[in-house]
């Protein structure tokens, strides 16, 4: 259930699931930087375009022998509209990335960081790690330092340092899963109702 109030907010996330979208939040306000595991893309990049990747899925599944897992008719193979060629899901993972379509997203987020600058913000990470610490990690401890009005609240359970700034009592560092650590918050703010 989602317990963030329509009020200025903005959803960055690593994850490629669709989860924030799933769970009700606007997809105006979101941006997923790494991409989309809804929607394929041409892995020769033959095209900026990319396509729900719905229907490539729902023609291939009723073929995938259950003995081999391997997909019986080769025209149910997902291929590409444009050229013909091979698809890959459009989430970042190499030079064939088509990043056109969470450019907008993208522009969002900045044009909401920097009408934060100056005003209080909380910024709540959840869960990021260093497998691709440029993403999320670096990117909101960046974002708290240029606001000295931030909050900032990382969760994680292995990882809960700051890693490239110091901000002081600004900082709540959580070594806890998020479950524990949301529950933790939302019996804090209900009680105090």
């Amino acid at each position: 259930m989602r317990k963030v109030a329509p009020e200025d907010h903005f959803v960055l996330t690593s994850n490629a699931d669709g989860m924030f979208e799933q769970n009700g939040f606007d997809t105006g306000k979101i941006y997923t930087a790494q991409g989309d595991y809804s929607r394929f893309q041409c892995l020769s990049r033959c095209t900026e375009q990319v396509w729900p990747a719905r229907p490539f899925i729902d023609r291939a599944l009723p073929q995938i022998d259950p003995l081999t897992m391997e997909i019986a008719d080769p025209d149910a193979i997902p291929m590409c509209p444009n050229c013909g060629g091979q698809v890959v899901m459009n989430v970042r993972g190499g030079g064939w990335f088509i990043e056109t379509p969470h450019m907008e997203s993208a522009k969002r987020f900045q044009e909401f960081v920097a009408r934060s600058r100056g005003r209080k913000l909380v910024i709540l990470e959840i869960g990021a790690g260093f497998n691709t610490p440029s993403v999320v990690r670096f990117r909101c401890e960046a974002i708290a330092k240029q606001n000295p009005s931030s909050k900032f609240i990382r969760i994680n359970a292995t990882h809960p340092e700051l890693t490239t700034v110091d901000l002081g009592s600004r900082a709540a560092l959580l070594a806890c899963d998020a479950l524990h650590a949301i529950e933790g918050f939302s019996s804090q703010v209900f009680s105090a109702v």
